[in-house]
């Protein structure tokens, strides 16, 4: 699995997207601006083809990778197909990332300590 922490929003960011302020999007889509003039062309070249981000937020719209995704199409410098909507069977499972400590809240369960598996 290749993590590409670069292309994370800043903890600042993470923080206002956490608290639920808009203002997130448009300084993250700015942070992008920046890698875009620097090392982002970089960052692509060196992702494998057919590479697949995931996301676990209720929401596509709060999602950074959307946000990134959206960019990277905007912009030219990659292209992304998204596959949304394609609804599968789930049942509740003890959350993995919940166990050796973490960033709050955790990203997959939204520290409830139960998360989604796939049947």
């Amino acid at each position: 699995m290749l993590v590409v922490f670069d292309l994370a929003p800043t903890m600042r960011i993470f923080k206002m997207a956490k608290s639920g302020s808009p203002e997130w999007v448009a300084e993250y889509r700015q942070q992008l601006e920046h890698l875009a003039k620097t090392t982002l062309p970089a960052i692509i070249e060196a992702i494998p083809e057919g590479a697949i981000l995931l996301c676990w937020e209720s929401d596509e719209n709060e999602c950074h990778r959307k946000i990134l995704c959206d960019f990277l199409n905007e912009t030219g410098l990659a292209q992304v197909v998204e596959y949304m909507g394609i609804k599968h069977k789930t049942e509740d499972v003890p959350c993995p990332s919940c166990y050796g400590g973490h960033f709050r809240p955790c990203q997959m369960c939204g520290d409830t300590g139960v998360a989604q598996k796939y049947v």
